[in-house]
């Protein structure tokens, strides 16, 4: 288990890096607003190991839904013996200071669609600012878009 400082070198907060060691202990974290140059990233946080345990979970899913399976297992290995190289690579990794792991998690950016994922890590580096709970997220408005015409002469 990584324990963070939250020393300012990093430029996390010392807030931030006590919900990340909150996370990682495994004790209930509330849902997290990070504001990032990309958009709004929307998660619980959670522990590395119970972000390893949600990606492993979610490839199991996809590969149980995705038809894959069944043609794979017809003409060569399973699909998790596919996986498992990737899996193992990033359970193998060690802990990285300065990030954090949320479980679910959703992004919504400045542009494009949102997306929603079992589990994502954030570099800390990258958020501008961040709250406790969720945001009301609105479509945008830009000006004159209701109304148009054209002249043709």
């Amino acid at each position: 288990m990584h324990e963070y400082s939250g020393s300012t070198a990093t430029g996390i907060s010392q807030e931030l890096a006590t919900l990340i060691a909150q996370a990682e202990r495994g004790e209930p974290c509330p849902r997290v607003t990070l504001l990032t140059a990309a958009g709004l990233v929307q998660g619980i946080p959670a522990s590395r190991s119970r972000a390893l345990e949600a990606r492993r979970a979610a490839v199991r899913e996809a590969l149980r839904t995705s038809g894959v399976k069944s043609l794979l297992n017809r003409r060569g290995p399973a699909p998790e013996e596919l996986a498992r190289p990737m899996l193992q690579y990033i359970d193998n990794c060690p802990p990285t200071p300065g990030h954090m792991h949320l479980v679910p998690a959703a992004v919504m950016p400045l542009q494009g669609a949102a997306l929603n994922m079992p589990t994502m890590t954030v570099n800390l580096s990258h958020v501008v600012s961040w709250w406790l709970g969720l945001a009301d997220v609105s479509p945008q408005r830009s000006p004159g878009s209701a109304v148009g015409f054209v002249v043709d002469f």
